[in-house]
């Protein structure tokens, strides 16, 4: 990075071209932004040393050449992650292109955690994480949002209420019949999710029956999937311990990849359980 310079006699509040935002390092390694960068008390490496050649390093200030807290070391763009505080005003220096997706799920893991009581599969991670850039693109754009850590809460409180609904079974006289669902496994690494025929469930719910379901087939092919295929036929979403993922070459922090092992163990483990049909075939019959 390198040293600040001052434009027209001012240290530059934004970088040219493109308007990107600029924040300056100070010599105690703090950030400050660039209003406090052009308070008296601040001063570049560079005017240090000149005032050093004319004999004026002393605590006569401001600025006070000897005070490292105000010393601008280097400056450099931000340009995305979450907002930082100035080390001096505490002001938020927002990044120009906002959070990453990784500062987005972090969020959204706490909130999801803190709402169910359990960590999100990584597909419904990725889906919330979708929804949540939506819906603050919807509020005005991320120049609005940022990534709020409260604001991102609401929306992925409005997702798990939404997914929720939506999992909801009719209410009425008459309820859709649906059939239960079992699934295989193969040499390839794939499930094969098929209904199973169970006159039970060729019934309504005033006991009349009625013509049964058709058979169904799905694949699941792709491991971002299986957590969530997994918790259809009733995975806790546990993850294994550390000692069982690295046996398979998992890093420590590869959380997403341990919890996808996690899930292929228990499917492994669990072949051929039957469960209700969450609605893989809604609207085929």
């Amino acid at each position: 990075m390198p040293s600040p310079v001052r434009e027209n006699g001012k240290f530059p509040y934004y970088a040219f071209p493109g308007g990107y935002t600029i924040i300056y390092i100070a010599g105690d390694n703090e950030v400050l932004c660039p209003e406090c960068a052009n308070l008296p008390e601040a001063y570049s490496t560079a005017e240090k040393r000149e005032a050093i050649k004319k004999g004026l390093d002393r605590e006569d200030g401001p600025p006070d050449y000897t005070d490292r807290a105000w010393e601008l070391v280097a400056v450099d763009t931000y340009d995305e992650g979450l907002p930082i505080q100035c080390a001096h005003c505490n002001k938020d220096i927002e990044s120009s292109y906002g959070p990453t997706d990784a500062d987005y799920r972090d969020m959204i893991r706490d909130w999801h955690h803190q709402i169910t009581k359990r960590d999100p599969s990584a597909g419904v991670l990725e889906d919330i994480l979708q929804y949540v850039k939506d819906e603050e693109e919807n509020e005005g754009g991320p120049n609005d949002m940022r990534g709020n850590y409260h604001s991102v809460g609401v929306f992925v409180r409005e997702f798990i209420d939404n997914d929720a609904k939506s999992h909801e079974k009719p209410v009425g006289r008459r309820q859709k019949i649906r059939n239960p669902i079992t699934y295989e496994g193969n040499r390839f690494g794939h499930y094969l999710v098929t209904t199973v025929e169970d006159t039970e469930w060729t019934k309504d719910i005033h006991g009349t029956t009625i013509a049964r379901p058709p058979k169904h087939e799905l694949y699941f092919q792709t491991d971002w999937d299986f957590p969530g295929l997994a918790e259809t036929f009733g995975w806790d979403g546990k993850i294994l311990p550390m000692t069982k993922t690295r046996a398979v070459n998992i890093k420590d922090d590869d959380q997403i990849g341990r919890e996808i092992y996690s899930a292929i163990q228990y499917l492994d483990a669990n072949e051929g359980k039957v469960v209700e049909d969450p609605g893989y075939w809604e609207g085929d019959d």
